[in-house]
């Protein structure tokens, strides 16, 4: 009989050649930054983030106080 050991694969397990055949590499100069303002609506989900954490902050708050 075979000892077993961490390292013991199947016969028939995949080694894994090949995997990256049918795949696409995209080049860095396909991509660009942008720029992100903080105006209009990133301004009002971060003020909305905001509340929610202070509102959230006094529940926890009141909760341990009584």
């Amino acid at each position: 009989m075979k000892k077993v050991d961490a390292l013991s694969r199947r016969p028939d397990h995949d080694n894994g050649k090949g995997n990256n055949d049918k795949k696409i590499v995209l080049r860095p100069e396909k991509f660009r930054v942008i720029e992100v303002r903080e105006d209009g609506v990133w301004k009002k989900v971060r003020e909305a983030k905001e509340w929610i954490k202070e509102e959230v902050r006094g529940a926890v708050e009141a909760r341990e106080e009584g």
